[in-house]
């Protein structure tokens, strides 16, 4: 979540003459982004972990998920989307 408040306040240092926008643009859309995605590991990852507590407690071997690789694999997509944001810009 931290990352994606950076994104979005890239800007202001990137060029600090220019006047503030006051609408959607691609840094705040990719910031928002990384915000929510943040948000949403973190509740995604508290209800694995409470699945993954409850069978340990009651000694039953744990159903395979596919949640951790789903997480992983969304994440890493928006890794590589900022990677090429940073490179345009850099």
């Amino acid at each position: 979540m931290a990352f994606g408040f950076v994104v979005v306040k890239f800007n202001l240092y990137l060029s600090p003459h220019s006047p503030p926008f006051h609408g959607l643009s691609a840094d705040s859309l990719l910031g928002l982004l990384w915000v929510g995605a943040g948000i949403t590991v973190i509740g995604l990852s508290a209800a694995h972990f409470r699945r993954v507590r409850r069978h340990i407690s009651q000694n039953q071997p744990l159903p395979p998920s596919i949640l951790p690789l789903l997480l992983a694999g969304v994440l890493g997509i928006l890794g590589i989307i900022v990677f090429f944001y940073l490179a345009r810009i850099i």
